[in-house]
């Protein structure tokens, strides 16, 4: 792959006319092999896994678990691992949260620099962790541009740690599709036919 910045500036123009499956299957066409996908599992994670599993089916689902997620996260996960066979991949801090409380107290209840020590410690390690054992080549990501400023010039696909980086879902239509049916259906997974209804970003 030619990752000059000519060349990732060609890509990021012609991708921005393009749907969040033809993204997905450039991707497949163009970019290093292992193929990864990281997944909070939050609103927007069904119809974004969908999408990618139907080109790559097989693909390595990435979930960092805290150990503070909501236990209706820990549900979904299974119901939507289950509704769309996903190869799921769990990785954490090599110190469980309770070890951690004990030994440091609520590091993200204290100041800035705690803060940074416990996203160190149980967000960053663990996925890079995962991006060295899992030998992944191009990771796809769900970071959307309106959901801080200083992602307003998000590119759909940016080079990361040595890896080709994609944001397949980059725009905010497709998350407002969802949110009405998460509104519609409740936490229960929705049907390939309910995906299907908001595929185009």
């Amino acid at each position: 792959m030619d990752n000059s910045q000519s060349w990732l500036t060609n890509v990021n123009e012609a991708l921005e006319k393009k749907t969040a499956l033809e993204r997905i299957e450039f991707a497949a066409e163009n970019l290093p092999s292992n193929y990864s996908i990281a997944s909070s599992f939050g609103a927007q994670s069904a119809v974004s896994l969908h999408m990618i599993t139907q080109v790559m089916p097989k693909i390595p689902v990435i979930l960092i678990d805290t150990g503070y997620l909501f236990p209706e996260t820990y549900q979904f996960v299974d119901q939507l691992a289950e509704a769309l066979d996903l190869d799921v991949h769990v990785y954490q801090s090599t110190m469980s949260p309770a070890w951690q409380e004990a030994r440091y107290g609520k590091l993200w209840e204290k100041d800035t620099r705690a803060l940074n020590e416990y996203n160190q410690r149980n967000k960053v390690e663990p996925m890079d962790r995962a991006l060295n054992e899992l030998e992944v080549g191009t990771w796809f990501a769900g970071l959307r541009r309106e959901q801080s400023k200083s992602r307003h010039e998000l590119p759909i696909v940016q080079t990361f740690k040595d890896l080709s980086l994609i944001h397949i879902v980059i725009f905010t239509s497709i998350c407002r599709s969802i949110a009405c049916l998460i509104i519609r259906y409740g936490k229960k997974v929705m049907s390939q036919l309910e995906i299907s209804t908001v595929l185009n970003p």
